[in-house]
C-alpha cells in the first residue's frame, strides 16, 4: 500500500515505512515455517480484511491470509478495482475477491488427492457477515450493493467455503 502512495508519501507514510522496516530488521533471523494441521482432512484458514476509501482516489484495500495450519502460504494486499459507498461494502467486495484464491488453493489440495475441508474464512465486519448469511443486501442504506459479490453465499451454501 505504501508504495502505490509513493508519488504524493506524507509525514505518517514516513512513519509507517520506519515502523515496517524496523520490524523487517528486528526479525530477519525468525526462520519461515510452513506446516500443515495435523488434522485430516485438511483445513485451509483464511483471514480476509480492507480498508475503506484508503487511497487518494477513495478505493478500499483488501488483505488476503491463507494459511493450511502454521505459516503463510498465500498472502495477498491490493487496491480494490472500484470505488465502494460504504465500509461493509468494501468489506464484501474484498471477502468476494478474496474468496477466489482461497478456493483456487483448496482445488490445489484436492488435486494432490487429499481430502479438504470447507474452507475457513474470518471476516470481522457484522454487516457484511449479515448480508453474505441472508444473500443479500440487509437495509435501505445497502440496497446499492451489486448481486454479482453474491456469488460467495452459493459457494457458503454448496459447502465449499
Amino acid at each position: 500500500m505504501l508504495a502505490s502512495r509513493v508519488h504524493c508519501a506524507t509525514e505518517q507514510d514516513w512513519c509507517k515505512l520506519e515502523r515496517l522496516l524496523a520490524y523487517i530488521n528486528h526479525t530477519r533471523d525468525l526462520p519461515l515455517c510452513l506446516e500443515m494441521n495435523d488434522s485430516y482432512p485438511v483445513k485451509i484458514s483464511a483471514s480476509i480484511d480492507s480498508s475503506h476509501a484508503t487511497h487518494g482516489d477513495y478505493r478500499g484495500h483488501t488483505g488476503v491470509y491463507i494459511t493450511l495450519g502454521k505459516g503463510c502460504v498465500q498472502a495477498i494486499s491490493v487496491k480494490q478495482t472500484i470505488n465502494t459507498k460504504s465500509s461493509a461494502e468494501t468489506e464484501l467486495v474484498a471477502v468476494s475477491d478474496g474468496a477466489t484464491p482461497v478456493i483456487n488453493v483448496q482445488n490445489i489440495i484436492l488435486r494432490q488427492g487429499l481430502q479438504c475441508e470447507p474452507a475457513c474464512i474470518d471476516q470481522d465486519n457484522q454487516s457484511t457477515l449479515a448480508m453474505l448469511s441472508k444473500g443479500q443486501a440487509t437495509g435501505p442504506t445497502s440496497r446499492h450493493i451489486n448481486i454479482r459479490y453474491f456469488w460467495l453465499t452459493d459457494k457458503i451454501a454448496s459447502g465449499e467455503v
